[in-house]
């Protein structure tokens, strides 16, 4: 194949290249159709004290609201588009239904930024290309529904985006040892805290990095400041919601079921696409596991044999990302607990856990292109199983929500 045709060319020219394509198409039309089905200009639960009361409250002057809380978290960024669609869009919510799919592609792009830093000076292959539309197609899986439907989730896939272009950008300047990307990096980090509680652990990850990779001692000086800096911000004044919920008392009382909640809030979209019930628990429960664990065990690779080649390896960036989603399951598991096991399989938590996954489909690219190869009956069979598995699930967004978007408006 030649390497130098662009994108379309090849796809006309390529059977996997023209299935991974038609395939990541259908994945974004029918969950922009989902969108469509969902749209209803009426504030509904968390909205009425999130957006409606918010912009009440800016109106009135208040604006010590933009940094207050909201349940555990500081939404500010959120808050900002909340802002915009009432002050420029008549408050219809259609401007805020727009920007969660944008957002989402935001995602898909990053992990295309990725596999372009895989490839340095040369063009992606079609191996690397299908892998691309792929992982595109998984980014918007319907499992994340919440997060299409709902226009007050902008600040949940923020809380994934922002830590990831953090990693990124941070990567990038150990390669160039360059202070544009390392402060857009700390930027990155910054903003995360504005998204939800979890963001506040972007910048102590990226500190984490940079001793890693070994960066320059300047460099960790900053990132130091940065995180105590960010961390004192968003504790200042703050009063925690839900006392009960402490990870430290849930893991002395429940050890089990909080690692039990972790391993199934991590394979959380594979319990959708195994039909649900108690194969799908059981199957998302492993899944879970095996995220863990092969995680783990790229990271001992890397840092125990490639010890030298850590700081230039975009691995390592893609590793720290799987460990803020970890991180992030650990916090859900300490606060939702205690409603029980089925909360780890709230369908907005399926946003960061794709994009775990899709972090460590990246990592483990080479066995990947392999199989994309083709060159085996066995290798067909499974891409088409799978393929057509995601599909099932996404059409699942073509279906009107009837009852549920009456009561909605109701």
């Amino acid at each position: 194949m030649e390497a130098h045709l662009p994108m379309l060319a090849l796809v006309k020219k390529n059977k996997l290249l023209a299935i991974c394509f038609a395939f990541s198409v259908v994945m974004l039309i029918f969950s922009a159709i989902g969108c469509l089905h969902a749209y209803t200009p009426i504030p509904m639960w968390d909205m009425w004290d999130g957006t409606v009361d918010f912009i009440y409250q800016v109106n009135n002057k208040n604006y010590a609201i933009w940094w207050s809380q909201f349940n555990e978290h500081r939404i500010f960024l959120s808050r900002i588009l909340f802002w915009i669609d009432a002050q420029l869009f008549g408050g219809k919510f259609i401007f805020l239904f727009v920007m969660n799919y944008l957002l989402v592609a935001a995602n898909a792009a990053m992990f295309w930024c990725f596999l372009l830093l895989y490839a340095k000076n040369r063009k992606l292959s079609t191996e690397e290309l299908a892998l691309g539309l792929l992982l595109t197609g998984w980014i918007f899986l319907w499992t994340q529904a919440d997060n299409f439907t709902w226009a007050f989730q902008s600040q949940f896939i923020l809380a994934q985006l922002l830590p990831l272009c953090g990693f990124y950008w941070l990567y990038k300047s150990t390669g160039q040892s360059s202070w544009t990307n390392f402060f857009l990096a700390c930027c990155f980090g910054v903003l995360s805290a504005g998204t939800m509680a979890n963001g506040i652990l972007a910048l102590p990850l990226m500190l984490a990095y940079a001793l890693v990779a070994r960066l320059p001692i300047q460099r960790i000086i900053i990132l130091t400041g940065l995180s105590c800096g960010t961390i004192y911000s968003f504790f200042y004044g703050y009063h925690s919601p839900s006392p009960q919920g402490l990870l430290l008392q849930a893991l002395l009382k429940n050890p089990i079921e909080i690692f039990h909640y972790i391993f199934l809030y991590l394979g959380s979209p594979f319990y959708y696409l195994m039909g649900k019930w108690v194969t799908g628990r059981i199957i998302a429960t492993a899944m879970g596991i095996l995220l863990v664990a092969l995680s783990l065990r790229s990271a001992v690779y890397l840092l125990l044999e490639r010890r030298d080649e850590a700081k230039f390896s975009p691995n390592l960036a893609l590793l720290v990302f799987i460990a803020y989603v970890c991180a992030t399951a650990v916090a859900t598991a300490g606060g939702r607990l205690s409603f029980g096991l089925d909360t780890a399989l709230n369908l907005r938590y399926s946003t960061p856990t794709l994009m775990a996954w899709a972090a460590l489909f990246i990592i483990y690219r080479p066995a990947l292109l392999v199989a994309l190869k083709l060159e085996r009956k066995t290798s067909k069979t499974w891409l088409a199983l799978i393929l057509l598995i995601m599909v099932v699930m996404q059409y699942r967004a073509l279906k009107p929500l009837g009852d549920e978007a009456f009561e909605r408006k109701v």
